[in-house]
């Protein structure tokens, strides 16, 4: 019985372990995000509004690509930010959301636009063929 109750703990410990494969998105302002460029970061920078139906969409789509990839996706809710005049600025080519950003050593590498278009495949193609090393 001992032996059982063991191999049940056991299963039950390996079955709890968290996906060490998951990536996730974090919420940042502009001031944050603007800070991570000044210091070159590289990072993938996705720009979203509230009830922008395409965000939702792409809701979706990242949630599931982030089930199976370890990248970060930092993510700003320009209907939060008040100065968007400096965002214009250093994304001139933001004129949807959502738009995804790759930034490498504090500038733009690569732009997907209209990411709701796409299919987790296309997302994850997208990244690997434009991510170096996050």
């Amino acid at each position: 019985m001992k032996k059982i109750i063991a191999v049940f703990l056991l299963v039950l410990c390996c079955g709890c372990q968290k996906n060490t494969y998951q990536g996730e998105t974090i919420m940042m302002t502009w001031k944050q995000g603007y800070e991570k460029i000044q210091q070159k970061d590289d990072f993938l920078l996705l720009f979203t509004q509230s009830g922008c139906d395409s965000c939702k969409q792409f809701q979706a789509i990242k949630s599931s690509y982030l089930k199976t990839h370890k990248e970060t996706i930092y993510e700003i809710n320009l209907a939060q930010e008040h100065d968007t005049k400096q965002i214009q600025s250093f994304f001139p080519q933001l004129t949807q959301t959502p738009t995804l950003y790759y930034i490498e050593d504090g500038n733009v590498v690569s732009v997907l636009e209209k990411p709701e278009d796409k299919t987790m495949e296309e997302l994850a193609k997208w990244i690997h063929t434009n991510v170096k090393n996050l």
